[in-house]
């Protein structure tokens, strides 16, 4: 049967043997270079509060705006003192929800928080997102931003650059990103338009 992509998470744990993951679905692509190593090694000295940093997104990228408009809940970005990332000091945006797309989380938190034996927190057939992050949400929207302390996500602030983007398969606009490989030869594909 169908476990969904929370279960598949937790299932892939049990395989883990490093502190860190990261976590890239598999219709998301980079549209450009990270330094991730930068990004662990500011989670390994701050994992005290630091569990998860998304990678921005078209939907992330803006997150302080969006919690704003539509919930009314101001989230202020944190620097990350004695870190860089693009040649400037490294900073976190709080994210009042988790969300499944590309991120870096403690592979401890996965196992401990997110995972917990106490707390439900994912579905059987579900995505993380759909329990977690609405849970989050509850409580930020309840609690204010101290309910955030025990879940730790946050994105990573580009100064509004996108890093990640979902791949379509049938939007003819991303044709120019899909490579055809067969024996060896590579060819650019494009796709018919609808």
């Amino acid at each position: 049967g169908r476990h969904g992509f929370g279960y598949a998470m937790r299932e892939a744990l049990y395989h883990v043997t490093t502190p860190y993951v990261i976590v890239v679905q598999h219709d998301c692509n980079f549209n450009r270079g990270v330094d991730v190593v930068t990004v662990v090694d500011a989670m390994r000295a701050n994992d005290a509060w630091l569990n998860y940093v998304g990678m921005p997104t078209s939907r992330t990228v803006k997150h302080a705006s969006y919690a704003a408009s539509k919930y009314r809940i101001k989230v202020e970005p944190r620097v990350v003192e004695g870190y860089e990332v693009d040649g400037r000091p490294m900073g976190l945006v709080p994210l009042i929800q988790w969300y499944d797309s590309t991120h870096i989380a403690s592979t401890d938190y996965y196992c401990n928080f997110v995972f917990s034996a106490e707390v439900k927190r994912v579905s059987s057939g579900g995505f993380i997102e759909d329990m977690l992050g609405q849970q989050q949400l509850k409580a930020i929207q309840t609690e204010g931003l101290v309910a955030h302390e025990p879940y730790g996500t946050f994105i990573l602030d580009t100064g509004g650059e996108v890093i990640v983007s979902h791949l379509d398969g049938h939007d003819a606009r991303n044709s120019d990103r899909f490579l055809h490989v067969d024996k060896g030869k590579v060819e650019k594909v494009k796709l018919m338009e609808k």
